[in-house]
């Protein structure tokens, strides 16, 4: 289990950055909101909406009981001089931004998911399942496929890095420093920008969700 909670943090940073320690918004947007652009492509609201229910639950889980009396979204709990919704908000924007980046390079280069990768991704789809409630689980839409579309969105994207890094023979010394160069460079080939206006209204509701914990009684 822990194997694949570990590739859980590789393929999602952000998302899953507190899943080994035990990260919303009003929800009221709608989902077919075009709320970004890759390049032509355009981003919509729901896809974001994944990353940011998953992102409440989380950060909950981890600060909420520490500061029973405060909203943590209004404080600069991870202690970067911006309130956490600010941070969490940015990180996923970037995160976004990354995975389409990738994704469209895992396009150009014919890099595609394989056996072994579909097979453990069912597997990290179940730890989610363990993971979470049910309440959580029907926002994400568990059942329709979304979670398993975005679990294979981002270990692909994380397959192009595995890929390129071992195809040009980058050691483990330098291919982080390398494969970021590379990275910047693609990074300047296409635009991404998003809709600040609908953005900034978008905001995390604390307590909106019951965490598994919470709905199965257990500490």
């Amino acid at each position: 289990m822990k194997h694949f909670r570990k590739k859980l943090i590789q393929f999602f940073p952000v998302i899953i950055a507190v899943i080994c320690m035990t990260g919303c918004t009003s929800q009221n947007a709608e989902t077919n909101l075009v709320i970004a652009k890759f390049g032509e492509e355009e981003i919509y609201m729901d896809e974001l909406q994944f990353y940011l229910i998953i992102n409440q639950v989380n950060y909950e889980q981890e600060y909420a009981k520490q500061y029973p009396e405060q909203n943590i979204w209004a404080m600069d709990v991870l202690g970067t001089g911006n309130t956490l919704e600010d941070d969490v908000k940015q990180s996923i924007l970037q995160e976004t931004k990354g995975m389409h980046i990738l994704l469209k390079k895992a396009e150009e280069f014919g890099i595609t998911m394989d056996e072994e990768d579909e097979a453990e991704l069912i597997i990290l789809e179940e730890v989610l399942k363990e993971r979470y409630s049910q309440e959580v689980l029907q926002e994400i839409h568990m059942e329709e496929g979304v979670v398993q579309e975005r679990l294979r969105q981002s270990m692909l994207a994380a397959k192009v890095k595995e890929v390129i890094c071992e195809e040009n023979g980058w050691t483990t010394d330098d291919r982080e420093e390398k494969f970021q160069a590379l990275y910047k460079e693609w990074a300047e080939e296409t635009s991404f920008t998003i809709r600040e206006l609908e953005w900034a209204e978008i905001h995390f509701e604390q307590g909106k969700y019951k965490i598994k914990e919470e709905e199965t009684g257990n500490k």
